[in-house]
C-alpha cells in the first residue's frame, strides 16, 4: 500500500493532535496533583555559576551527554523508521505502530525492571547496562539487517538507512528503484 503525501499528512497532523491532547491532560494531572514547597536559601544561580557546576561535576557532565545521545537518537530511529515504512513496505500506516513500540511499549516495560536493577548491580551498572541495551537497539536499525518485507521478498535494509551501501548489489527495493 503507497500511501500519498495527502494521507501521509493527514496521520502526522491527527496523531500529532492526540498527542498534544494526551500531554496537556497528563500535565494538568501532574501539576495538579503535585505540591512542592522549596525554601530557597540563595538565590537562583545564574547560567554561568551552572555551567561551572557542570564542568566541574563530571557525573553530571556525562549524565548530560548520555540524555543528549538518547535524545538524538530517538530523534534518527523514527527517521530511520519513516524510511522503511516509507520505501521498503511501502504502508505509512505502519509508522504509528512502529512509534509507539518504539517509544512507549519499550519505556514502559522496562521501566519496573530498573529499581530492583539498582538494589542488585547498583546505579552506575543498570545505568551501563540500559545504555549498552539502547545502542544495540539504535544500531541494530542502521546496520545491515535482513528484513522480509510484503510480497514474500528479503531485503537487505541496512545500507538504506546509512549514507551509502557498500553492498550495491543488494538494493532490492530502494527509492532509486521502487518495486511495487
Amino acid at each position: 500500500m503507497n500511501s500519498s503525501p495527502e494521507e501521509m499528512v493527514s496521520v502526522y497532523h491527527f496523531w500529532t493532535i492526540v498527542l498534544a491532547i494526551a500531554g496537556m491532560v497528563l500535565y494538568y494531572i501532574c501539576f495538579k496533583s503535585t505540591r512542592e514547597n522549596v525554601v530557597r536559601i540563595v538565590a537562583q544561580p545564574s547560567l554561568t555559576i551552572s555551567l561551572q557546576a557542570l564542568t566541574r561535576n563530571r557525573p553530571l557532565f556525562m549524565l548530560c551527554i548520555g540524555t543528549l545521545c538518547v535524545l538524538i537518537s530517538t530523534f534518527a530511529v523514527s527517521g530511520s523508521s519513516m524510511f522503511y515504512v516509507r520505501y521498503v513496505s511501502y504502508d505509512t500506516g505502519l509508522f504509528t505502530v512502529l512509534l509507539l513500540v518504539q517509544n512507549l511499549v519499550g519505556p514502559v516495560a522496562s521501566a519496573p525492571l530498573v529499581p530492583g536493577m539498582v538494589a542488585r548491580i547498583g546505579a552506575q551498572n543498570t545505568f551501563l547496562i540500559w545504555a549498552f541495551a539502547g545502542t544495540l537497539r539504535s544500531s541494530a536499525i542502521t546496520t545491515r539487517v535482513s528484513v522480509l518485507v510484503p510480497g514474500g521478498r528479503v531485503s537487505s535494509v541496512g545500507h538504506r538507512l546509512s549514507l551509502g551501501s557498500a553492498f550495491p548489489s543488494d538494493c532490492d527495493v530502494c527509492p532509486c528503484k521502487p518495486v511495487r
